[in-house]
């Protein structure tokens, strides 16, 4: 059975770890777009015409797209693959991944050309697959931007299209072979709760916060509590608890990991007022 489901995905803000700039990268399943999940790191290297990844914060880099290769070069990237939204530590698959251009050409976008790269992925967890794919600089693989090899599509896991890519919420590029004409398939419904932040059943509240922030429902089964800071400084780690005083915390956006004793892990970006 096929279950048909749309993420969007937007840059958040700037945030610099280890004295580099990133933008958070943010994504939902709601149409209205009124809840948004934290879904890692990107940046841009504009003279190498390179983008990396980072899923956390104390996650390293991956290299997810390299715009400066032409016809016959390899070079190795990375398939990470997050699931249940989180990025936890328990929930993200690497797999090493060989990159073959097998083709380039420039296709007009906006009045403005921007290269087009056929490639091929050998993606190896545990035994080799290979999968060709479509690049197009400024917007990514044409299986969504985070799938540069897309792992769990060769294992046949998971289908996924790009659908549309907008800038300043104008359509900037539909792919020719779309899957719809729509550039939103199908609602996965949400959970009815309102809190700031929600992931997977766990949700932390208020965001920003002053001096304490409470992680939701009371029942959660929580093994342990980390805080880090956008340097990956961990500066809080705790069992147990649900309520944080963070009061004496300087201004600034942290993560917040929760463990679950069922092996789950759930990270949250919060503001610090």
């Amino acid at each position: 059975m096929f279950i048909k489901k749309t993420y969007t995905t937007k840059l958040g803000n700037e945030v610099v770890l280890n004295d580099i700039v990133y933008y958070e990268l943010l994504t939902t399943k709601d149409k209205n777009a009124s809840v948004w999940e934290h879904a890692g790191y990107i940046r841009e290297d504009v003279t190498e015409r390179k983008e990396y990844y980072k899923p956390r914060i104390d996650v390293q880099e991956v290299l997810l797209y390299n715009f400066a290769a032409e016809v016959g070069d390899v070079f190795q990237t990375y398939d990470i693959q997050c699931f249940d939204g989180s990025c936890g530590p328990n929930h993200i698959e690497k797999y090493d991944a060989e990159i073959t251009v097998e083709a380039v050409d420039y296709i007009e976008i906006n009045g403005s050309p921007r290269k087009r790269m056929q490639v091929k992925s050998s993606a190896n967890f545990g035994f080799p697959q290979y999968q060709t794919h479509t690049w197009i600089e400024g917007i990514g693989n044409m299986n969504g931007l985070l799938r540069s090899t897309d792992a769990l599509q060769a294992m046949g896991r998971e289908q996924v299209y790009l659908l549309c890519f907008l800038q300043n919420a104008a359509l900037v590029h539909k792919p020719e072979d779309a899957k719809s004409e729509e550039c939103f398939v199908w609602e996965e419904p949400y959970r009815t709760e309102t809190h700031s932040f929600q992931n997977a059943e766990i949700v932390i509240y208020p965001n920003p916060v002053e001096d304490v922030v409470t992680i939701f429902p009371e029942d959660t089964n929580i093994s342990l509590v980390e805080i880090f800071d956008m340097t990956g400084q961990k500066l809080y780690s705790q069992a147990h608890d649900k309520e944080i005083n963070v009061s004496s915390f300087v201004k600034g956006n942290y993560l917040l990991v929760v463990h679950t004793t069922n092996g789950g892990s759930y990270s949250y970006t919060f503001v610090k007022k």
